[in-house]
């Protein structure tokens, strides 16, 4: 397999790919689901490929600010990261036409999937960091637990970070993902996801993050030998 073990059966790394673990949808939790959306497509049930609220303001910030940034759909975003149509450092004709095929793709994604299998390899694909990919290898490698397991706390974290998940990972940057995770729960209450006692409980909760030394570390030497080895 790609996975690999230690003496104890516990996870040291990759031997290649992703590190990524394929779930159904049926075995996330709502909580995730609700905060994934309240954080990053808050009207993914009701519209189609493209929310043309959201394109309005990323055409006028375009205008004004010289940026082509936000605005993208669940179902745009799932097309990106499926045929990686974002590249560095583009520029703002390069960043219009990359739109154009993101919302024509989408537009093909919509009429072939039904809201909640867009979720669903949405959710098996997102970044959460370093080698991790999808909502069961972030449950795992976070907070060592699967994805079916994760309660509003940790589901309100994980849909948080997704904006920059390097920049707000609780590994090195716990306060910020705290602070990521209460502004989720705060969405989630203003669109009625959520109570606010629901909402307040949860930003008390201390989260258990997986401890450094049963971390995963693909550079190490280690792994290195072994693929070099295999």
């Amino acid at each position: 397999g790609n996975i690999l073990k230690n003496s104890k059966g516990q996870e040291i790394g990759y031997l290649h790919g992703k590190n990524r673990q394929i779930i159904t949808y049926d075995e996330i939790p709502e909580h995730f689901v609700n905060a994934l959306i309240a954080q990053e497509d808050k009207r993914f049930r009701s519209h189609g490929a493209v929310d043309f609220r959201s394109m309005g303001r990323v055409v006028f910030r375009a205008l004004t600010r010289g940026k082509l940034e936000g605005g993208g759909t669940i179902s745009m975003q799932l097309a990106r990261n499926s045929y990686v149509l974002k590249k560095p450092n583009e520029n703002i004709l390069q960043g219009v036409h990359r739109k154009i095929l993101e919302t024509f793709i989408a537009i093909r994604i919509e009429s072939k999937f039904e809201k909640n299998e867009i979720l669903e390899h949405y959710m098996n694909r997102i970044f959460w960091g370093g080698s991790i990919r999808g909502i069961e290898s972030a449950s795992r490698t976070y907070f060592e637990k699967s994805a079916s397991d994760l309660n509003l706390s940790e589901s309100a974290m994980l849909a948080g970070i997704i904006s920059a998940p390097n920049a707000f990972t609780p590994f090195r940057h716990l306060d910020r993902a705290i602070r990521k995770r209460d502004i989720t729960l705060r969405s989630m209450v203003q669109y009625k996801l959520i109570t606010q006692d629901e909402a307040d409980a949860a930003m008390t909760e201390v989260p258990h993050i997986r401890p450094p030394e049963r971390r995963m570390s693909k550079k190490s030497y280690v792994m290195s030998t072994l693929k070099r080895e295999l």
